[in-house]
């Protein structure tokens, strides 16, 4: 491996993964390819428009994403062990099932809450990721039990920029949050310490309160 003496190399964590859109997919590909365990919570299939922002092929057109994404990331000629992906084939509930570290990759404020709040009700919580994009602009709040300003960046569902249907996606951006995301969590279990809010990719003139 050509990262084998980094200080994260070799660390597994089991990490829940709610929702394979774009940033979801772009994310999780990162995390399992360096060895982590994932939890997936995602019911929706393969649609033909998110084929190109989320990285699957259109020959998996209706095939449930988690069956698409596991059949893409077993093919790669990976120099390690592979870890095991789990899945859940529902959209998450409050209360849900939750690993200590936790990414939300969802497109609803008030689903992201629902996920927060079970993840500050659990004693062994250890860090809550949640991703957020336009199609040119992306942010990324990193919240652990220790520094925890989450609810500063929440807003209401009416309140979220809304965006043209054809300008909310793209592969560059998905791909950039996506390492984002995995660049916290090797930063995490290097003990590097994690602002609380991590932004990046302000391409164009959209907002997040």
């Amino acid at each position: 491996m050509r990262y084998s003496q980094a200080t994260w190399a070799g660390i597994v964590n089991d990490i829940t993964l709610i929702g394979l859109g774009t940033i979801g997919r772009n994310a999780a590909e990162h995390l399992y390819l360096l060895g982590h365990n994932l939890l997936v919570y995602e019911p929706d299939t393969v649609e033909e428009h998110n084929c190109i922002p989320q990285g699957f092929n259109p020959k998996q057109i209706g095939q449930l994403k988690i069956d698409a994404f596991q059949e893409q990331v077993k093919s790669f000629k990976a120099p390690l062990k592979l870890k095991k992906i789990s899945s859940i084939n529902k959209h998450f509930e409050r209360d849900d099932y939750l690993t200590p570290i936790v990414i939300a990759a969802v497109d609803n404020m008030d689903v992201r809450k629902d996920i927060y709040e079970t993840w500050k009700s659990m004693d062994n919580r250890v860090l809550f990721l949640d991703g957020r994009m336009m199609a040119e602009q992306f942010e990324v709040i990193v919240t652990t039990k220790d520094q925890d300003n989450y609810m500063d960046t929440w807003f209401e569902q009416s309140e979220a920029p809304i965006g043209f249907c054809s300008n909310r996606a793209t592969r560059h951006c998905g791909q950039m949050i996506g390492a984002t995301i995995c660049q916290m969590i090797c930063n995490f279990n290097s003990g590097l310490i994690l602002n609380n809010s991590y932004y990046a990719g302000q391409f164009q003139e959209y907002v997040f309160e």
